[in-house]
């Protein structure tokens, strides 16, 4: 009987301790499946978002021939935003404007078009600002970076091949 009750206690300060191992492993699956789905529904709304950036401002932004943008440009949208009275129902928040920013200048295309550009580009698509060398040196460093995870991710999945055959 005492035998039992300090089986009982040594399990409950595990719990106490780590309260992940008392945690059934369906429920961990069920939060990292939950954890994936908002995941792809942030993305899926901050996608949405940048297509109403290129909607909204062809002459800045674009898929197919991205072109750097002047810094802080996010102000210059929101006075935007702020002038228009009405939300339209397809308008989306600052936050997610600030997101979809970053997720655009992010993308390897823009990277590559901020090092052969020498001028950022306004709203009106008009030359704003010249980019500067530390500017070039680090969209260099964010590229080789994306590079080595897309080299590291196809070494995974030839991997995952190898064991699978």
């Amino acid at each position: 009987m005492v035998k039992l009750m300090s089986t009982i206690q040594d399990k409950d300060l595990i719990s106490q301790k780590n309260p992940e191992a008392s945690k059934p492993q369906s429920q961990e699956n069920k939060n990292n499946l939950h954890n994936i789905k908002a995941h792809r529904q942030r993305l899926k709304s901050i996608r949405k978002a940048t297509t109403w950036l290129c909607k909204t401002f062809p002459d800045s932004f674009s898929w197919e021939q991205p072109k750097p943008l002047k810094r802080n440009i996010q102000h210059d949208i929101y006075a935007i935003l702020a002038k228009v009275e009405v939300e339209h129902d397809n308008q989306p928040s600052k936050t997610l404007i600030r997101n979809a920013l970053n997720y655009y200048t992010g993308r390897y295309a823009y990277l590559k078009a901020t090092l052969s550009l020498t001028h950022r580009i306004d709203l009106q698509g008009k030359e704003a600002e010249e980019i500067c060398q530390a500017h070039k040196d680090y969209a260099q460093v964010l590229l080789q970076q994306k590079q080595a995870a897309r080299k590291k991710l196809k070494e995974k999945h030839k991997t995952i091949e190898k064991s699978k055959s």
